[in-house]
This record gives structure tokens, sequence and C-alpha cells, in this order.
């Protein structure tokens, strides 16, 4: 892997919360919630196959 692809591997996924089922990204999600009361959202990331959370809402991710 070339240089710029780590570091875009890192930047897309190697710097984030990585959560390996949706169910504990769910739960991150309703600690954060109860504790700010922004909303949040999870997603599957194609780099590691985990889950991410994000304040971004995109049509395909998941609300909780």
């Amino acid at each position: 892997m070339a240089r710029s692809e780590k570091y875009l591997a890192w930047r897309n996924c190697g710097r984030k919360k990585k959560f390996y089922t949706s169910k504990t990204a769910k739960k991150a999600i309703q600690t954060i919630k109860n504790q700010t009361g922004r909303h949040f959202y999870y997603y599957r990331c194609l780099n590691c196959g985990g889950w991410h959370i994000t304040k971004i809402k995109q049509e395909k991710m998941a609300r909780h």
C-alpha cells in the first residue's frame, strides 16, 4: 500500500473508534445521547468491516 493510501485508510477509518457489532455501536450512541442530548448515527465501515458513529445523518445510516 502506497503512503497516500495508508493515510487515506487512517483518515477514513484508523483514527475512529471501532465497534465490532451494531449493537455495541447503538449502546454507545445511547450513552452519548443520555450524556449530551445530541443525536448520533452508526454505519458499517467499508474499510475495516466494523461499525463507527457519526454526527452526520445519511440516508443509509441507522438513526438511534
